[in-house]
């Protein structure tokens, strides 16, 4: 039999290690909590990484979509200076096709106004002769 000294040693020893279980089991529960919360957390951040990656490529697509439009852009700037060039290279043709067709406008004028000269002076000439012809007939 244990002596009463012993024994209230062994009532302190058991009233402290179920203090200390106690403890540790408090701490346990305290530690699922917090293993839950961090699961929980673990979770929402996978997502926010998995929503990250997804945001990053399609970033990714969209920087690669605005490479091939200013590719595309810069093309077409290269395609409409080249418009350009060919529509006042034709412009300075047409205008000097213009001058000439003024040109030969004026020169025809000219040669109509003679024409219209040399018919008047034909047409008074045969007027002339009707009337001298006219005049020997009569003094027949």
């Amino acid at each position: 039999m244990p002596t009463l000294a012993e024994a209230a040693g062994l009532r302190s020893r058991a009233r402290h290690l179920a203090a200390h279980n106690a403890k540790l089991q408090r701490d346990a529960e305290l530690a699922e909590e917090l293993n839950a919360r961090l699961a929980e957390e673990t979770a929402q951040l996978q997502a926010q990484l998995r929503s990250s990656r997804q945001a990053l490529e399609q970033a990714r697509v969209a920087a690669e979509e605005l490479e091939d439009l200013k590719a595309a852009a810069k093309g077409l700037e290269e395609e409409n200076g080249e418009l350009r060039r060919q529509v006042r290279h034709m412009n300075q043709r047409l205008l000097a096709q213009g001058q000439g067709l003024r040109e030969q406008i004026q020169a025809q004028t000219a040669r109509m106004a003679d024409l219209e000269a040399q018919l008047c002076r034909g047409t008074a000439l045969l007027a002339a002769r009707d009337a001298a012809l006219a005049q020997v007939s009569s003094a027949q």
